[in-house]
């Protein structure tokens, strides 16, 4: 944890445009079919115990208003939210740790995000 920590404080203000406009490019190109929302499930039930803390991650472009509706998706869930602004505060990092049921709960979290413009899950 300690190296992630560092890894991202010092490199995330550099990375976070280039990811996120590569992630955008491959978002619109690549829907996320049922296919792989099973594989994903598949790798959520066989990584850990449910129900379990999980740590989603999410890019918001800094002009998106849903930043704070990303935030609602959680707001029963008693959640540690955690953000850091790029260096020209132009995106936002948002992790969220929280505990969730089971794989299921974690795969609408990311259904509904991805109907949110300017925001991409990671």
């Amino acid at each position: 944890a300690d190296n992630y920590s560092f890894f991202f404080h010092k490199y995330a203000k550099k990375i976070l445009p280039y990811l996120y406009a590569k992630l955008k490019a491959l978002s619109q190109s690549q829907p996320q079919s049922e296919d792989f929302y099973s594989r994903f499930y598949d790798q959520l039930l066989e990584s850990q115990v449910w129900p379990g803390i999980y740590l989603f991650k999410f890019i918001v472009k800094a002009e998106s208003e849903h930043l704070q509706t990303l935030k609602s998706f959680f707001e029963n869930s008693r959640p540690e939210f955690s953000e850091k602004q790029s260096s020209k505060k132009t995106f936002t990092s948002l992790s969220v740790k929280v505990k969730m049921e089971t794989p299921d709960h974690v795969i609408q979290i990311y259904k509904k995000a991805s109907t949110l413009e300017g925001i991409i899950t990671l």
